[in-house]
């Protein structure tokens, strides 16, 4: 799923540049590519600037597909944040900010 908001968010990567920002190695997004173009999820195509890159894009289908999962899964979080007082939700956010801050710089609390 990672892969595919990325493209949905992007619209097109190399290789190189997905498993960057995933941060994982080229082997491991080689592997990952394959099995996904495999099922039709994404294409593989020439780089429009370079041609020694391959371009990463989503199948046509697969922004439906992606839409739909989406959708499904908003509509489970809003349910279980239903459940939440704004306090709560405010404090859940405050939290969550902290996070992900502590993701980006890459260190440990």
């Amino acid at each position: 799923m990672a892969v595919i908001t990325l493209l949905k968010g992007t619209g097109q990567l190399t290789p190189s540049e997905l498993a960057e920002v995933l941060k994982v190695t080229p082997g491991n997004i080689t592997g990952l590519l394959a099995g996904l173009e495999r099922s039709g999820l994404i294409r593989r195509e020439e780089h429009p600037t370079d041609r020694r890159k391959a371009a990463i894009t989503l199948a046509p289908a697969t922004l439906d597909f992606a839409d739909q999962i989406y959708s499904q899964c908003f509509a489970h979080i809003e349910e279980l944040l239903s459940w939440f007082t704004q306090e709560e939700l405010d404090q859940l956010q405050t939290l969550l900010g902290k996070l992900y801050q502590r993701f980006e710089e890459g260190s440990s609390p």
